[in-house]
């Protein structure tokens, strides 16, 4: 049925279109690209896992944004995927290979021996496409493939023309999490490192890049936060390990050596909560947790999924995030996070209720206000 799907398009059911609606209420659509400015890329390995779909890679000039489309740089990449990871000149669109949890049978009689064996039809292969950037215009310049899932855009990072990528396991590799990295050479991203065996048999929960240094989390039962040596990039190394109960979703730095961590751990119990963590990483082989902050039983960092609820401040050593109790959840806090020489404090004040909870955002404007949106309104947040 798929195969006669495809046969069965026509080119405009696979290049993007935009739609342009007048004041009278009419409307015109018609095609954002054409053939020729869609790049094909070449399959990387042996087994063609290209996901089907076109991504459309548009430029605007923001001083100009009335001039519209006309004055736009458009370019597509013949590739299906959301995942995509910006640097200062490139670009990168990813798809992922199935992760573990799918499919991945731990069972000695199947085949693959006792750490289990893969049943799916994923090829547990990731694959990843470059494209540089001049002003608002963007040209597809190379593709590659890394073996692994690629969680989201936090796990990529470009750096001195080096790709880093840090993927957890799928049918292609072990039961851990690896950091590749990749330059590229010619129409190809090829992989010039690469550390292994990262938090065995556990999930990557989040990773946060500081030019030579990777900090990644990865979770089962408890949190190992690892540091990763990238001075050197076609050797990349772990040089120190964390454990502590729970695990942080999101890592937001506060200098040189220090680190927030928002995630959720134990509260009371087996009962999970909102957690808040502050790390000292001034000795990378031996990062520590200088203080803890269980939030109410059952609560959640909205932040965890999208980093838009969470605000530094750094004059005043003081965060806000926005908290709900659970997931489809009616009530949201605002928790406003202080710290003071190495401990936290918080203060919670309720700010919505309803099905928006984990639509409020917090904006920090340049004069250093900071605004807060929820569904009925937009107000200043005082600290």
């Amino acid at each position: 049925r798929n195969l006669a799907a495809v046969r069965g398009s026509g080119i405009d059911d696979w290049l993007p279109h935009v739609t342009t609606y007048a004041e009278d209420g009419g409307a015109t659509t018609e095609r954002l690209l054409d053939c020729d400015d869609v790049a094909l890329p070449g399959t990387p390995g042996e087994a063609d896992g290209t996901t089907p779909g076109t991504v459309a890679v548009v430029g605007l000039d923001a001083t100009a944004p009335l001039a519209g489309l006309d004055a736009a740089d458009g370019v597509g990449v013949a590739v299906g995927t959301d995942l995509v990871y910006a640097s200062l000149d490139r670009l990168y669109l990813a798809t992922s290979g199935a992760p573990t949890g799918c499919c991945w049978l731990v069972d000695r009689a199947v085949p693959g021996g006792p750490s289990g064996g893969w049943s799916g039809g994923w090829n547990g292969t990731s694959e990843i496409h470059e494209l540089e950037l001049d002003g608002t215009a963007a040209t597809y310049v190379a593709s590659g493939e890394v073996d692994g899932t690629i969680r989201d855009r936090w796990s990529m990072d470009e750096h001195d023309g080096v790709l880093r990528v840090a993927v957890g396991p799928s049918s292609e590799t072990g039961d851990f999490s690896s950091i590749v990295t990749m330059r590229r050479d010619g129409s190809r991203l090829e992989e010039i490192g690469r550390v292994d065996r990262i938090g065995p048999r556990e999930e990557i929960e989040a990773v946060r890049w500081f030019g030579d240094l990777a900090l990644v989390v990865t979770f089962r039962r408890v949190d190992p936060l690892y540091t990763v040596d990238l001075s050197d990039q076609t050797a990349p190394r772990v040089v120190g390990e964390l454990k502590v109960p729970g695990y942080s979703a999101y890592l937001h730095p506060l200098g040189p050596h220090r680190l927030l961590g928002l995630g959720e751990g134990p509260v009371a119990g087996r009962r999970w909560g909102a957690q808040t963590s502050l790390f000292d990483l001034a000795d990378l082989a031996t990062p520590r947790r200088l203080d803890v902050l269980d939030h109410r039983v059952g609560t959640r960092h909205v932040a965890a999924t999208d980093p838009r609820a969470f605000t530094w401040i750094p004059g005043q050593r003081t965060g806000l995030s926005v908290i709900t109790r659970g997931y489809g959840a009616r009530t949201g806090w605002l928790s406003i996070i202080r710290l003071d020489d190495g401990t936290i404090s918080e203060e919670l004040v309720e700010v919505e209720h309803g099905s928006d909870v984990d639509h409020v955002r917090l904006l920090r404007l340049p004069d250093k206000r900071v605004l807060l949106v929820t569904a009925e309104e937009a107000s200043y947040v005082e600290v």
